[in-house]
């Protein structure tokens, strides 16, 4: 640990003593850094930082598929209420959907507020049990009562996201109780949820209504669709299971279901199985989506390795000003591996002050980018403003620079470590500068860095300029439709 602490002070020292080198190698390592740690954090963001929920590694995702092994996430009602009294495994089942209709409030001189009609505003249907079953909790109010949930269009009344209940009703302590219009029908509201709860997606409602109401807000022409029609889908089936129940008991429970129901209702498109997946993030990569993630990974990961061959070429260069001072150093007693570990050392802590620069790049890139990508979505602002997604750096974006940091720092660091601890000592005393200078840079080492650097950007360049090139098609291609002066309303 001593010696440990005497290589960081004097690798601390020595990036000291030549800033330029440090900042331009600190910067060159941080964008490639910065590039991965921004990729990470997205992919944490979505797919390993759990949801807002309590338990949510209890919740799970439900998803049918047909004889032929096509993949089907909607339910139709009815069929969701028999596998929620057919299975035990789950301590709730809850069935919901999206849907999009005019949303506001109408004022007392009869004039509807900015957010209605002209925006659309954004909901679910859900069933009674879906807020005590994902373990929400409300700011004010209450949550749907199990009467809510049992006769169509006879309960108009709805909760309030606390982003919805903040921005569009000005976060009124009296909102409980008072009439907003939805889809031009009077709905009662009766609850604001805490402003932690979101649901179950990154673009959480902006209020959610009762199940029984589909038919009537959506102006169904069949009143009794809901509990009549087996055949139509309309929702997501999400559930929580019990204290010691796996994936796997409940997916075989699921399917006990789900094979009674097609024997009992025989239909080409009724769902032969069922399988039961963890719920606890936004996203659960399936194997179509797995397939996207090694191309990504690996086009940011050569971003690295460029900014890596940059530096190692660097320290090689530096190493040959060195000569002297790690001559005489062999020449006092050092061993080579403990000075191949000083250098490796200087390298390390180099890449961990880029990691730490890298981070702090990704955090405003993204912060800079988000609102940019968001405002590109075809979706309203209104809507827009319920987004949450929460790509605040924690602990596994953390340990990932951390990691990446250290690799990095090997990656450059090792080579020239290696290089430089082998001089020729004669001629480095007699201080033949030109000799080894010549060496390093006319090493076969640095030669194959340079072809490896350029080969890596010319993979890079190529790649993105057939994808911008393809996007380029896509919005040009000939679809056999007159598409001048056409719009959709």
């Amino acid at each position: 640990m001593q010696t440990l602490l005497q290589d960081l002070r004097y690798g601390a020292r020595m990036l000291r003593k030549h800033l330029g080198f440090t900042l331009i190698a600190v910067l060159t390592l941080a964008l490639g850094i910065s590039a991965n740690t921004a990729l990470f954090t997205i992919y944490n963001a979505f797919v390993l930082k759990p949801l807002p929920l309590k338990d949510p590694d209890r919740i799970a995702n439900v998803t049918g598929y047909d004889r032929e092994g096509k993949r089907n996430q909607l339910f139709s009602y009815l069929d969701y209420v028999d596998y929620r009294d057919g299975a035990t495994s789950f301590a709730g089942l809850i069935a919901w959907s999206q849907f999009t209709a005019p949303f506001g409030e109408q004022t007392a001189a009869g004039a509807d507020s900015p957010g209605f009609p002209g925006n659309l505003g954004l909901g679910n249907f859900v069933s009674g049990n879906y807020f005590t079953a994902l373990g929400a909790e409300m700011a004010l109010g209450r949550a749907f009562a199990p009467e809510e949930d049992q006769t169509p269009g006879a309960h108009p009344v709805l909760v309030l996201s606390h982003i919805c209940w903040t921005r569009l009703f000005n976060s009124d302590p009296h909102i409980v109780g008072r009439t907003v219009r939805l889809a031009g029908l009077p709905f009662t509201v009766i609850g604001v949820t805490a402003p932690e709860f979101i649901g179950t997606t990154p673009l959480p409602p902006q209020f959610w209504v009762p199940l029984m109401m589909r038919d009537k807000v959506l102006g169904s022409r069949n009143r009794s669709e809901l509990q009549s029609e087996r055949k139509e889908n309309f929702f997501i089936l999400t559930g929580r299971l019990k204290p010691g129940v796996t994936f796997a008991q409940a997916q075989v429970e699921m399917n006990v279901v789900a094979q009674q129901l097609a024997s009992s209702y025989p239909d080409p498109r009724r769902k032969a199985s069922v399988s039961v997946t963890s719920g606890a993030t936004f996203l659960n990569l399936e194997d179509e989506l797995k397939l996207l993630v090694p191309p990504m990974l690996t086009a940011v990961g050569l971003v690295l390795l460029i900014a890596c061959v940059n530096v190692t070429n660097m320290l090689l260069a530096r190493a040959a000003g060195r000569q002297r001072e790690i001559a005489v150093r062999l020449a006092l007693g050092a061993s080579r591996a403990r000075l191949a570990r000083q250098l490796l050392t200087e390298s390390v802590l180099l890449a961990g002050m880029s990691g730490a620069a890298g981070l702090l790049l990704a955090v405003w890139a993204i912060r800079l980018s988000y609102p940019l990508v968001l405002a590109q979505l075809p979706v309203s602002p209104a809507m827009l403003e319920q987004f949450s997604l929460d790509l605040s750096p924690d602990y596994r974006v953390f340990s990932f620079v951390l990691l990446v940091s250290l690799l990095a720092g090997i990656a450059a660091g090792l080579a020239p470590a290696l290089q430089s601890s082998r001089p020729n000592l004669s001629e480095a005393l007699k201080n033949e500068g030109s000799t080894f200078g010549a060496q390093l840079s006319q090493s076969f080492l640095r030669n194959a860095l340079i072809v490896t650097q350029i080969a890596v950007c010319l993979t890079l360049l190529i790649a993105a300029g057939l994808l911008t090139r393809n996007l380029q098609k896509l919005q040009t291609i000939e679809t056999g439709l007159v598409t001048k002066n056409t719009f959709t309303l």
